[in-house]
């Protein structure tokens, strides 16, 4: 089917409907230029979805006069202390972080800088590791290693890759 007929279809199918769709991590400088005559306004309270993490896709799409953008902060530390501990101790301590891994927690809370993706990979992680402040030292100290050996964090970190090669490279020294 060609790009014109795709765009009659997905215009017909919509036009009738209450709907929302979502494009989910768009990185195209021209994404609204390819789908603004597509999706339409047909008065039905219908809404379009778009996530990002360049500003310059923001710029591009917030040419149409129905934007609203709404920009994500990082968690703060005492919810990314508390998704931590939900995801860790899910099924043990009462969802609480036991008193001698606090001080641990804290710090593998701060690695993962307020992002939800990391806190939750790394509480995922360390929720079927033995509850111990050595072997979680431990695996702090081998972090590195850990990212490349468990596959689960390997996607995670081809994920978070390409956030980090997207930054400008005045930021990349931050990290």
């Amino acid at each position: 089917m060609d790009r014109e007929s795709l765009t009659d279809e997905v215009r017909n199918y919509l036009r009738d409907k209450r709907y929302v769709v979502v494009f989910d991590d768009v990185w195209s400088l021209h994404f609204w230029d390819d789908i603004e005559f597509v999706v339409i306004d047909n008065k039905k309270g219908s809404n379009i979805l778009i996530t990002t993490r360049n500003l310059d896709v923001v710029v591009s799409c917030k040419r149409s006069y129905f934007t609203e953008v709404l920009e994500l902060q990082p968690l703060t530390e005492e919810q990314s202390i508390e998704l931590f501990n939900k995801k860790t101790f899910k099924f043990e301590h009462s969802g609480c972080c036991p008193n001698d891994l606090i001080v641990i927690t804290n710090e593998i809370v701060k690695k993962c800088l307020g992002l939800p993706l990391a806190i939750v990979s790394m509480g995922g992680l360390l929720s079927s590791r033995e509850k111990n402040r050595f072997v979680w030292q431990k695996f702090i100290e081998n972090l590195s290693l850990e990212l490349k050996k468990d596959t689960y964090l390997i996607g995670i970190n081809k994920i978070l890759g390409l956030s980090y090669d997207d930054l400008p490279y005045y930021l990349k020294s931050c990290l």
